[in-house]
């Protein structure tokens, strides 16, 4: 299965401003090449995204993002952030997503639905080749 989302070259933020689950404000900045997987809940492939080992994207920061306040992801052990202003201003509209920023060029560069993990890092290989 692979994506069928075309690219929408955009510009894209390079800090990320949002929340964590406790509340607390937080803020990240988009350094390198980054995969920003935005997930919500009662979605299996993002469940599946939210448990896979360390090292799956090896090549990316990795970025968390909710688009839900409905559950707390926290339950999966990784740092989701919930930003609305994030999600808009990356133009998201269909989560489970990913989108590939580069930092250098300051757009979005790679985006598409997400289906599992190994869709995800076959349709982001060639990123890290350029």
């Amino acid at each position: 299965m692979r994506s069928i989302d075309p690219l929408r070259r955009r510009p894209a933020p390079l800090t990320l401003r949002g929340h964590t689950y406790d509340g607390v404000e937080c803020e990240r900045r988009l350094t390198k090449l980054s995969l920003l997987l935005v997930v919500k809940a009662g979605c299996q492939a993002c469940d599946a995204l939210l448990t896979i080992g360390p090292g799956a994207f090896d090549g990316f920061d990795v970025h968390y993002l909710a688009a839900s306040d409905a559950v707390k992801f926290e339950t999966f052990g990784r740092d989701v952030v919930r930003s609305s202003s994030a999600l808009d201003a990356l133009e998201v509209r269909w989560p489970p997503v990913y989108v590939v920023v580069d930092p250098a060029l300051g757009e979005v560069v790679a985006e598409g639905a997400v289906f599992d993990a190994d869709q995800v890092r076959t349709e982001i290989a060639r990123h890290l080749l350029t």
